[in-house]
């Protein structure tokens, strides 16, 4: 036996048996429980290669040939190598495709500065820099008060309770602009404290915070797989088996061609000479037909899209919801706090019931909206404090999301809401109240109408002001082929005052909650792919419905829980970014598809063989396997190119429009 010969079997049995072993532990796994994969085909091939080798030696010792027959030894090796580079290199590219959450895990600071009760500046301690002491973050608990100085970053989510400074909430938000941040204001763990110290009560810690919720919505989007790669999946489980029997085919085929001697020219002295090659061609087509870059195809493009959206502030929660979102055609948006900038403002506040002035009515509306969580009660409430009126706690609070709500103040009972929810308790406004309410309405204000024990008291007027991208927003979605609804409880003036703003032609108001799900489930029923973005509680029955739940992040913790995508700003622009880059995602995955495909389509007649009579080209298993390999990481590294994915520009009209409503909103302000 030729040294060469036995140096290269010594050589090879510890990598065939011993880093080739994961591939038959794996391929046992798989064989026990039914299935086959692509260890399975690898396991066959360098088995055959290795095992063949053993043969073709010990059947040319006995022959007395020298060099010890056609071995392959170097085959089985080479295979198993290059498989288990390439997986080297795929792990090496899976490993960037997570860097969005890397990114996430570091922002927060190991340690926080620990104020001791009485500590803070005013309230009986010293200045409390001395006071304040390093503790682990993981020691702090809820309502445990934390000092961050100026250049620090935020350990934990909480209240402000002293200081005032801006804080860049770029890296969870992807908002660019430092935000102010004083007493009461509500900060993020992992943003950066820019100008001034802070002194933060603590909200949330542990897996209550914002960025470890973030976190565990990208992993778990990351394994939610959408149906293209069940798909996939389907094929991978025919392919195996298909693979192995062509394999066979291929060998057969030319074993009986070669030893048959029907090919002259390539004809064999010896049968283990042709008994070689054409196993040579079997066990190439064995190698160079695993269906490993098809299983990478889809979850590598999900996980570098959900990342990517993950850096621009937009929460995808699996990959079924990429590909929702890639499919959309029509978008349903919400008006108050979506649309708008939710920063309502009461402007006027008309007493109609005798002996009733206009304090007591914003006292009245203020006290009953006191307890209510909607924007509009919100600022209602806090323009009554704001005017140094009393205001009380209601009791029998009942709201009704969408119409109103019912309570007593005192001991009046009261009727606060909308024209239908007043007209069910039999309460309706006169021909003279109309003509007063209806010029307001149409020019978008909000009237929220009042009614004690029985009579209708008045009449308290809000304005709201558009977002100042909304109108470039809907104009992008337009571009991209979008249908655009605007879907709001408010009164139908106000809300046709804001549809020609914006330019939508389709609008429905005085919708209820349940309205709202049951005008997008008519959406569906025509054959549209239905978006509803909202950001309050009653968005959530339509968020639900909706094939694709947007929510804004500055909305409620229900409207976030039902919603699909999360948008962790109120820019609007995220619902045209988080669609266009779905589609982009959805792109890139079928291009993974034909590169896989590909290299089977190319590699596969010449694995067989079938160039060889005419031309002498064939691609020996090695190559094969160098070539299945390097099909992966095309693959992995085509799905990493979307790091390189740049958001759709704004229309140049409509850019202009957005910077001319910022200038007016910006005089407005001054």
């Amino acid at each position: 036996l030729p040294w060469r010969t036995l140096l290269l079997w010594l050589l090879v049995t510890p990598v065939q048996f011993g880093f080739g072993c994961q591939f038959y532990r794996r391929a046992f796994r798989a064989l026990s429980h039914g299935s086959s994969n692509m260890d399975v085909l690898v396991a066959l091939g360098s088995s055959a290669a290795y095992g063949y080798s053993v043969v073709t030696v010990a059947v040319a010792v006995s022959y007395g040939e020298e060099g010890g027959g056609q071995a392959c030894f170097e085959t089985a090796s080479m295979l198993i190598t290059f498989i288990l580079l390439g997986k080297y290199l795929e792990a090496s590219a899976k490993r960037k495709t997570s860097e969005a959450l890397s990114k996430l895990v570091s922002l927060v600071p190991p340690t926080a500065l620990l104020c001791p009760p009485g500590s803070l500046p005013g309230a009986g301690g010293d200045d409390g820099d001395e006071a304040a002491r390093s503790v682990p973050v993981a020691d702090l608990r809820t309502g445990d008060v934390v000092q961050v100085p100026p250049g620090a970053q935020l350990p934990v989510d909480g209240e402000v309770v002293h200081g005032s400074s801006e804080v860049n909430e770029h890296m969870v938000t992807g908002e660019p602009v430092p935000v102010p941040k004083a007493e009461g204001a509500q900060v993020i763990g992992g943003t950066l404290n820019c100008s001034g110290a802070l002194w933060v009560r603590v909200g949330a810690v542990g897996n209550e915070t914002v960025l470890a919720k973030i976190m565990k919505v990208v992993s778990d989007a990351q394994m939610r797989r959408p149906d293209v790669q069940a798909f996939a999946d389907r094929i991978s489980s025919v392919f195996v088996p298909a693979v192995v029997a062509l394999a066979l085919l291929t060998w057969a085929s030319w074993a009986a061609l070669l030893s048959l001697e029907l090919l002259p020219d390539l004809s064999m002295h010896g049968w283990h000479r042709a008994s070689s090659l054409a196993f040579m061609f079997g066990c190439a087509v064995l190698v160079i037909a695993c269906p490993c870059a098809m299983g990478l195809a889809t979850p590598t493009a999900v996980m570098v899209g959900t990342g990517v959206g993950a850096e621009r502030g937009i929460l995808f929660k699996g990959g079924d919801v990429l590909e929702a979102a890639s499919r959309v055609t029509a978008v349903v948006f919400d008006k108050t706090g979506t649309l708008t900038s939710c920063k309502l403002r009461v402007v006027d506040a008309a007493p109609w019931l005798p002996g009733l002035t206009r304090a007591q009515l914003l006292e009245l509306a203020g006290s009953a909206e006191s307890a209510s969580e909607h924007p509009i009660g919100k600022a209602i409430a806090a323009h009554a404090r704001a005017q140094g009126l009393r205001v009380a706690a209601p009791e029998c609070y009942r709201a009704c999301a969408g119409y109103g709500l019912t309570c007593r103040v005192g001991a009046s009972e009261v009727l606060l809401g909308n024209r239908e929810w007043l007209g069910r308790h039999g309460v309706s406004l006169s021909a003279a109240q109309e003509a007063q309410v209806a010029p307001l309405e149409a020019e978008g204000k909000t009237i929220v109408l009042a009614a004690r024990d029985g009579q209708l008291a008045g009449a308290v007027t809000l304005a709201d002001t558009l977002k100042p991208e909304a109108a470039a927003v809907l104009s992008q979605l337009r571009e991209m082929g979008v249908q655009l609804w605007i879907c709001s409880g408010d009164n139908e003036r106000t809300v046709r005052h804001l549809a020609q703003q914006l330019g939508v032609a389709n609008f429905t108001a005085c919708v209820s909650p349940s309205g709202k799900a049951e005008k997008v489930a008519a959406l569906q029923a025509v054959g549209e792919v239905v978006a509803m973005v909202g950001d309050g509680i009653n968005d959530a029955p339509a968020l639900a419905q909706a094939d694709l739940g947007v929510a804004i992040g500055g909305g409620t913790d229900v409207a976030i829980e039902t919603a699909d995508v999360v948008l962790l700003n109120s820019d609007l622009g995220g619902v045209a970014v988080a669609l266009h880059l779905a589609r982009a995602v959805m792109r890139r995955i079928r291009l993974n598809f034909v590169w896989a495909f590909g290299y089977n389509i190319v590699g596969l007649p010449l694995a067989a063989g079938l160039f060889y009579p005419a031309y002498q080209i064939h691609l020996p298993p090695m190559f094969a396997g160098a070539a299945m390999a390097l099909s992966s990481v095309s693959v992995v590294c085509s799905s990493l190119l979307l790091r390189c994915y740049r958001p759709p520009k704004l229309p140049r009209h409509c850019a202009a429009q957005l910077d001319g409503a910022a200038s007016t909103r910006a005089s407005v302000e001054v």
